[in-house]
């Protein structure tokens, strides 16, 4: 697939090493793959809200004094932010779409399991702290650009 479009019933993007794909998408609706990397897919879906990726980072940055691992405001008025598990740099990051989140269960010291809101789950190599925080942050961020009546 080259042409999903990140909407409110994305959860999660997650990098794949195949020789085709760049993407698996787990979406309210299924999974599904994609030849183009989150990051482009990310970029497509902040120019829809009529900024680049870069700008709105930029925008948090200075508005929350966050500087790694910056929540990204992909759509306030749709209600659509996400955060990374790690730098975005990194090969690995995996994009979680904060408001289908339903629970955080550590599984080890550096592994947490995400369950959405659908009951389906995903594996992160990093730690519930790291996930909590990241979370915490994206609210702050909803806080700071989202519409107050949306977060109701």
């Amino acid at each position: 697939m080259t042409d999903y479009q990140i909407s409110r019933s994305t959860m999660a993007l997650v990098p794949i090493a195949h020789e085709r794909l760049c993407t698996k998408i787990i979406d309210r609706n299924g999974i599904y793959y994609s030849t183009q990397t989150a990051k482009e897919l990310l970029e497509l879906a902040c120019y829809d809200d009529g900024c680049t990726m870069d700008g709105k980072r930029k925008a948090v940055t200075y508005t929350l004094r966050i500087n790694q691992k910056i929540p990204l405001p992909i759509n306030p008025r749709k209600n659509i932010y996400a955060f990374p598990t790690t730098s975005p740099d990194k090969f690995d990051c995996i994009w979680i779409f904060v408001t289908h989140i339903q629970g955080i269960i550590s599984i080890d010291k550096h592994k947490t399991l995400i369950r959405f809101k659908n009951n389906e789950k995903l594996i992160v190599h990093v730690s519930k702290y790291i996930i909590e925080e990241q979370q915490k942050r994206t609210t702050l961020c909803m806080l700071r650009f989202g519409d107050i009546d949306q977060l109701a």
